[in-house]
């Protein structure tokens, strides 16, 4: 049987709040599993594998840079 996570260790894996973890469930990006008793459990694979393609969507990312001045 594979290793699940509860959120409050997701969330500090990940390094993001719970908030955006439900937003990603709500999005089907990063779903985890029902305990019996509603409690949400990732599974450790899919959570280091999310982590891997966040950093390298993050690389791969421009971030434009403008400036602008004012004659005085």
């Amino acid at each position: 049987m594979e290793n699940h996570i509860s959120i409050g260790k997701a969330v500090k894996y990940l390094g993001v709040s719970i908030n955006t973890l439900r937003v990603w469930e709500k999005k089907k990006i990063l779903v985890p599993e029902r305990t019996p008793t509603s409690h949400h459990r990732y599974k450790m694979s899919q959570v280091e594998s999310f982590e891997g393609k966040k950093y390298s969507r993050i690389q791969n990312t421009v971030f434009p840079y403008a400036r602008i001045s004012t004659q005085k």
